[in-house]
């Protein structure tokens, strides 16, 4: 692998939200792993693992000693897949594992990134729906998503740092906004993709979904 990426723990909540370079490296996505000390780890994908990282940090209460990510890569789900699979022996539930740090990096590090630039093509479900029209609907929506994540995250730092507490709505809230993120980031993409099929135009599509998502949360 040419590169992983580290970061210290502070970074959790110090690293930009990157919906910019999302958009710019459409279809590609980072494979991460997260150390939560005790030979404990998770290893996750995300298109956006700033943002997925800062999520997991917020809902599960759990101390992130450091954590990776690979490259921007086209073939993150099938490396993610790859590894989950080596350590199979070692799962403790969905993509919790039972294995150090350094060895879950020097496996992933055995992994070859697809960093190539994918030619754009049409989608052949609706002649007059391309594919940068889907991606451009998709990152719209998750960016709209990802900035009220971020406003509501940032409630509760700044609840934390001036009365030391999170109020139970807030706690509630940001919750359910981090489960809906984890629905959002697996789902959106087949989402679409099924709602051009049914013939609805660009508007109707992000009307549906930005009302499923950001009026839910």
């Amino acid at each position: 692998m040419e590169k992983l990426v580290f970061l210290e723990p502070d970074d959790v909540q110090e690293t930009p939200f990157t919906t910019s370079k999302v958009i710019a490296e459409h279809g590609k996505g980072c494979v991460y792993i997260l150390d939560l000390g005790n030979d404990m780890v998770k290893i996750g994908q995300s298109i956006n693992p700033e943002t997925r990282v800062l999520c997991i940090s917020t809902q599960s209460g759990f101390s992130i000693r450091q954590w990776c990510k690979t490259e921007l890569c086209n073939n993150y789900k099938d490396i993610e897949k790859a590894i989950h699979n080596h350590f199979k022996n070692k799962r403790v539930h969905g993509e919790w594992f039972k294995v150090s740090f350094q060895k879950a990096k020097a496996y992933l590090q055995t992994m070859k990134l697809d960093t190539s630039i994918k030619p754009e093509k049409t989608v052949n479900y609706a002649d007059f729906f391309g594919e940068s029209d889907r991606i451009r609907l998709e990152n719209e929506i998750r960016e709209s998503y990802t900035e009220h994540l971020k406003s509501l995250l940032s409630t509760v730092y700044e609840n934390v740092k001036l009365y030391g507490y999170v109020d139970n709505e807030i706690q509630r809230k940001c919750k359910k906004a981090c489960k809906l993120f984890d629905v959002m980031d697996c789902q959106i993409e087949r989402q679409i993709s099924v709602l051009i099929e049914l013939g609805y135009s660009y508007k109707e599509i992000k009307y549906e979904l930005s009302k499923a998502y950001l009026q839910t949360a």
